[in-house]
């Protein structure tokens, strides 16, 4: 009959550790690529709406644009409009 050292019950519970291990690490990592799927989805369907929201303000009467300036000596011009807040 053949007996396991107490060497062999270490490397086996090793090894079933480290497959363990990777097991845990790739369900992490697809969960992890699930999230960033759905932020992708997310960030696009922003885009989207924004992009209605312009095009609405713009077709009730147009954009009322607004310029204006940071404060502080090298201050930044920018444009935008006062009621959808699209940059111009």
């Amino acid at each position: 009959m053949y007996e396991i050292t107490r060497d062999e019950g270490q490397q086996n519970y090793k090894k079933e550790s480290m497959v363990q291990y990777e097991r845990q690490l790739e369900e992490l990592r697809k969960e992890k690529q699930d999230y960033v799927q759905k932020i992708d989805l997310l960030q696009h369907s922003i885009r989207v709406l924004e992009e209605k929201k312009s095009e609405f303000c713009y077709s009730t009467g147009g954009h009322t644009w607004v310029h204006d300036r940071e404060y502080g000596l090298y201050g930044e011009t920018f444009t935008y409009c006062e009621m959808c807040k699209k940059e111009g």
